[in-house]
């Protein structure tokens, strides 16, 4: 007996809904650095970076993996966002996909945005899942202060995390 195509179908979304379920957690913030971090605030001293990830349709669960200027600085999921300080110059923002285990999705789709950074700026980066069924990855868009700050006031933040640096390999396109 053949499977009819509905069947497969919904094989295909409990399978989907299975496996977004095993993403590693990631750490979200105190309401108070939440509400905080969503006055938009500039600083005399440096720039501001925000980097968000809204939930769109056919999003996955599994994180994204952030680095500035090669230094791991945090991960996202869908509806949360980070706040970083940044020095004046040009900076480097890196996303990879994080399999559930916590190990990099070496086939991810690598991306790379450059982002010249002057003191009291406030600068907003969307990072947008792509997840087909050959690879995943993510884009990079900025965004104009209004649009972005109307989607982050919908998010929860996360808490800035340090981890080791971008293993050349993962670098190459």
């Amino acid at each position: 007996m053949q499977p009819n195509k509905s069947s497969i179908f919904v094989g295909l979304i409990l399978t989907y809904l299975i496996l977004s379920g095993c993403a590693k957690p990631v750490q979200l913030a105190s309401l108070e650095a939440d509400n905080a971090a969503k006055k938009f605030c500039s600083a005399k001293e440096f720039g501001v970076l925000y980097i968000y990830r809204p939930h769109h349709f056919g999003d996955t669960i599994l994180n994204t993996v952030l680095y500035l200027d090669d230094q791991g600085v945090g991960r996202l999921k869908p509806d949360t966002f980070i706040k970083l300080p940044l020095e004046e110059g040009t900076h480097y923002v890196r996303t990879l996909l994080e399999e559930a285990n916590g190990d990099i999705y070496e086939k991810s789709v690598k991306t790379n945005h450059r982002l010249e950074v002057k003191k009291e700026e406030i600068y907003y980066l969307e990072i947008e899942n792509r997840a087909y069924w050959t690879q995943h990855g993510f884009l990079i868009h900025q965004k104009s202060d209004k649009v972005a700050q109307k989607e982050i006031l919908k998010l929860k933040l996360v808490e800035q995390e340090e981890f080791g640096y971008i293993a050349p390999k993962l670098l190459a396109d």
